[in-house]
């Protein structure tokens, strides 16, 4: 029999195949959740090898969309595929050797890897597929399962009647589950998850720890200082400010002024720690001269960014201040900026960018840690410190010596060991990037959830929160758990309760043309944003402070509750058109 490759008629059908692959995984999902839990990712995989082997079998050789380009599967001979043939093509090669072992083998393998890898290997196979087909006009997986695809026009006239409906029902379904939290609600595409995690055993189990092995997360922090000299908390988002209020409880209880006293910040440049210590030293006798001289040093503290607008960072400084007022000397909370030096007179561009880039940060904000705790912190009578790092940079050494993600925190652990201790605190997950997900697939937020999201800490060693895979971050590194990178965790805030805070009094208070000139050496669109944070705060005399959701779940939402669907309606719609013109072509067609 004569093979033609029919690439772009098997090109179309792949791509309205898998568009009605997606809608019943989605429609899966929500069925499943019922019940118990299994990833978007392994259902997808399920319902694609069962899609086109029940296609062809219940379709006789073909899928929904290859009976609109007219295409089918027959064995190599010409002659019908029987269901042995059709089980090796789609379960045996197309499915074990073309997705789920190159799959099984790019995610653990290797010691290390991150999803956009895993994405453009699975593309390769794609490609290399592709390929095959071009040259062989056949593709590998028809080759060894002795199957062709051929272009056949005997289809029962109500058959692409049947396919209309079909396509109709799963696309309109899909798109209703994904868009109607965001009818309902318009706010929940910025404050909520369209699905969480089923309630099934393992999610008691991981709540009744909770219950039964937590301590208050002040207390827990203290505990650790009993232990340790340095205590490393890894900050949420930067904006975001409920985490500083549990910060502030550990920092205004006499615990930390009488034992601890030191405080290191990842925001701050060390280029203005003389600056800092002005502030502190310095009484102001109304809340309007302090919150002048607040504002003037956070306006021009930051080692990276021209303007630093987080209302946290502002209040922190506040906070320190007020509470050294109310200390004796020895006794007094001293402050450490750790960033990049910087010189905001004389930046540029370039500067910035070397700042930003700088590929050695992390290890030179640890050397501040390291050399102040060397030179000034030991043998005096508070000798330990609070760090206060964003994100991986409080990601610690793992056992096996390896700073897997280079931070700060690594770095001063491998240089003081036996003396650091770092702690998580509730957050997300940044495996794809931007788009947040939760952790663990929300497993833990529905453990904290169906506990009673009490305001605890705990050890992640002895824990089952200990020995999950660590998925905070797009680097995945095979065997890696949470008690691996951090020592304890902490629950403050469930995410629907986390908020951002921006802006502070007299932010921009004869400094406005300074902060213009000073933003365009990052670029215009950051000019932009500086004059929209100007025109509110002009508007809000008497507010100054921009105060929202984190919109933590707004770009996943965004694709998934916004994007896809539209791509799923425009795929009905081509469809469609495509039905309407055939039975045109059809019905004008001479009898």
């Amino acid at each position: 029999m004569k093979r033609k490759s029919h690439f772009w008629l098997r090109l179309v059908s792949v791509f309205i195949d898998i568009s009605a692959i997606y809608c019943i995984t989605s429609l899966c999902q929500v069925l499943i959740y019922y019940f118990t839990f299994i990833t978007f990712g392994n259902i997808l995989i399920g319902v694609f090898i069962g899609y086109y082997f029940l296609s062809y079998i219940l379709l006789e050789g073909r899928t929904l969309a290859k009976i609109f380009t007219g295409l089918c599967i027959v064995r190599i001979n010409g002659d019908k595929a029987n269901p042995s043939a059709l089980f090796k093509r789609e379960f045996i090669f197309k499915g074990v050797l073309g997705i789920i072992l190159p799959l099984y083998c790019f995610e653990n393998l290797k010691s290390e890897t991150h999803f956009l890898l895993i994405i453009i290997e699975m593309m390769l196979i794609v490609i290399i597929s592709a390929l095959f087909l071009l040259t062989f006009k056949q593709t590998w997986w028809e080759w060894m399962s002795k199957t062709a695809t051929i272009k056949n026009k005997n289809v029962s006239a109500n058959l692409p009647k049947y396919t209309i409906l079909s396509f109709a029902i799963l696309y309109i379904s899909s798109i209703s589950f994904a868009i109607y939290p965001l009818l309902i609600n318009q706010n929940n595409i910025t404050a909520k998850y369209p699905i969480s995690h089923p309630n099934t055993r393992e999610i008691e189990l991981y709540a009744d720890y909770i219950r039964n092995h937590s301590q208050d997360p002040v207390d827990y922090i203290f505990d650790l200082f009993n232990k340790f000299d340095i205590v490393v908390i890894s900050e949420r988002m930067h904006p975001e400010y409920s985490q500083y209020e549990f910060i502030f409880k550990v920092i205004n209880d006499k615990r930390f002024s009488d034992r601890i006293g030191n405080i290191f910040t990842e925001c701050g440049s060390v280029s203005y720690q003389d600056s800092l210590e002005n502030y502190f030293n310095t009484c102001y006798q109304t809340e309007e001269e302090l919150n002048r001289a607040t504002a003037r040093l956070a306006r021009n503290n930051n080692a990276i960014w021209p303007l630093w607008d987080n209302t946290n960072l502002f209040d922190m400084f506040k906070t320190v201040h007020t509470l050294n007022w109310t200390l004796p000397d020895s006794s007094k909370i001293k402050w450490y900026f750790t960033d990049l030096p910087v010189n905001w007179e004389t930046a540029t561009h370039e500067t910035f960018l070397q700042n930003y880039t700088n590929p050695n940060r992390d290890s030179l904000m640890a050397v501040q840690v390291i050399d102040k705790y060397n030179k000034k912190l030991s043998g005096q009578k508070q000798s330990k410190a609070l760090v206060i790092m964003n994100s991986y940079h409080g990601y610690g050494l793992a056992p096996n010596g390896r700073n897997y993600f280079s931070s700060t925190t690594g770095y001063i652990m491998k240089a003081l060991p036996g003396k650091v201790s770092n702690v998580m605190i509730n957050t997300i997950s940044m495996k794809y990037l931007w788009a947040f997900v939760p952790i663990q697939n929300g497993k833990w937020d529905a453990a904290f959830e169906l506990a009673g999201e009490p305001y605890v800490g705990f050890t992640f060693t002895g824990s089952p929160f200990g020995d999950d895979h660590f998925d905070a971050r797009y680097l995945q590194v095979r065997g890696l758990t949470y008690k691996d990178v951090f020592t304890g965790f902490i629950f403050y805030s469930p995410i629907s309760e986390q908020f951002s805070k921006n802006g502070f009094p007299f932010e921009f208070e004869n400094s406005e043309d300074k902060l213009i000139k000073r933003g365009a050496v990052v670029d215009q669109q950051y000019v932009e944003m500086i004059n929209r944070v100007i025109k509110y705060q002009k508007s809000h005399p008497a507010n100054p402070y921009d105060t929202g959701p984190t919109k933590i779940p707004f770009i996943y939402n965004l694709i998934f509750g916004v994007g896809v669907p539209f791509l799923l309606f425009l795929y009905l719609l081509f469809i469609l058109i495509f039905y309407l013109a055939k039975r045109k072509q059809i019905n004008n067609q001479p009898q």
